[in-house]
């Protein structure tokens, strides 16, 4: 995401992702420590919350279009959010294979969408860079885990739902901490020139 234009409101740029990320955090200590036993209940707060976060990566990429150059990215991945939560509630019978593989499609994605940010910030703070990048890749795995073996990682779902929940949350709270920083950067240069 290359930032094209400064942001009127900072409010713009850091609100939802902000919630999604809190959202994601909460979601996989719940899921870590397996306070829902049940797969419907687990199917319903997963749902919701990927309808949610949907939303609202939709709204924060049309709100921020004037900012960056590539928000239909953003755009896509928040509807594609929504849908994933939209076929995991109206599946009517719900079993860990079908919540496993809608979760491992979505951390899949958002991991390849991490690592396209990291790749673009590279140039300008590889630190940050190398630590997007490498959670990137723990999600790949993860994700791939949920993905292709179900079966084999059925008594450890629940270790690595949570797992994931947590490095996706931490992922979009380190990525819009760095579009902060680089808005800030662009807005000083702005000033001195």
């Amino acid at each position: 995401m290359k930032l094209t234009k400064v942001s009127a409101s900072p409010y713009s740029l850091n609100f939802p992702p902000f919630i999604i990320g809190l959202i994601f955090l909460i979601i996989g200590i719940i899921t870590y420590f397996n306070l829902a036993k049940e797969i419907d209940s687990i199917n319903t707060i997963f749902s919701v919350i990927f309808m949610v976060s949907g939303v609202l990566e939709i709204l924060f990429s049309v709100r921020n279009k004037n900012i960056f150059s590539n928000w239909k990215w953003s755009f896509s991945f928040g509807l594609l959010t929504y849908i994933i939560g939209i076929l995991l509630i109206s599946e009517p019978s719900t079993t860990t294979d079908i919540v496993s593989f809608y979760t491992g499609i979505y951390f899949f994605l958002r991991a390849i969408f991490s690592i396209n940010f990291g790749i673009e910030i590279f140039e300008s703070n590889s630190t940050s860079a190398y630590i997007i990048i490498g959670l990137s890749f723990i999600l790949i795995l993860l994700g791939s885990s949920l993905l292709w073996l179900p079966h084999m990682i059925k008594n450890f779902m629940y270790f690595i739902d949570g797992t994931a929940f947590l490095i996706a949350g931490f992922l979009i709270f380190y990525i819009y901490n760095q579009i902060r920083k680089q808005e800030h950067r662009v807005d000083y240069q702005a000033l001195y020139n």
